[in-house]
């Protein structure tokens, strides 16, 4: 995890002066994730006429649910500019460590599993989908967007008591790559 967070700031400022200074920008925040306490902060840059390059950082380390994760994305927008609809693909690498938390059963899937265990590892996925970005204000969009994409888990699972129970599990899933609902400022 200590790593991730020494790589993500250089990630994000390589990424911002390898594009044009005078292209249209935006910075922002995903609403879903300040709801779950996760400090995140994204970035856009319009490097086509329909084409725009963004890329989140998201850090929660105070809940049961510490992850650091950087999210690179690519965009192609139906019209030009920033607004309307848009196709994605993105990649996400991060690091999780959670667990030991009762979740509900939604939509059939079986969370027991993380009321008695820790999974800790680095979290790897690709994924694709579709957004949508409305203007709400001047300089000012509502931005809602999901991906859906294959995401790989390593990790070791650990038991309430904190002992390793298993190390080095690998998992797939089919799962959500990105869920956005975010608060957009152009500048």
């Amino acid at each position: 995890m200590k790593k991730m967070k020494k790589i993500i700031p250089v990630i994000l400022l390589a990424l911002s002066l390898a594009l044009p200074l005078k292209a249209q920008r935006a910075f922002k925040t995903n609403i879903l994730y300040d709801l779950t306490l996760s400090v995140n902060f994204g970035a856009e840059f319009l490097v086509a006429p329909q084409w725009s390059v963004d890329a989140t950082v998201s850090v929660n380390e105070w809940t049961k649910w510490k992850n650091v994760m950087f999210a690179p994305e690519v965009r192609y927008w139906i019209r030009e500019g920033m607004e309307g609809g848009f196709f994605a693909g993105n990649v996400i690498f991060g690091y999780g460590d959670a667990g030991l938390v009762k979740l509900p059963k939604i939509l059939s899937i079986d969370f027991s599993k993380w009321e008695d265990f820790r999974y800790k590892g680095p979290i790897f996925g690709i994924g694709a989908g579709y957004g949508y970005s409305f203007p709400i204000g001047a300089d000012w969009n509502l931005e809602l967007e999901a991906c859906l994409g294959l995401v790989h888990f390593k990790y070791d699972k650990y038991d309430a008591s904190g002992e390793e129970v298993a190390t080095g599990v690998h998992k797939n899933y089919f799962y959500p790559t990105k869920l956005c609902v975010n608060l957009v400022k152009f500048f």
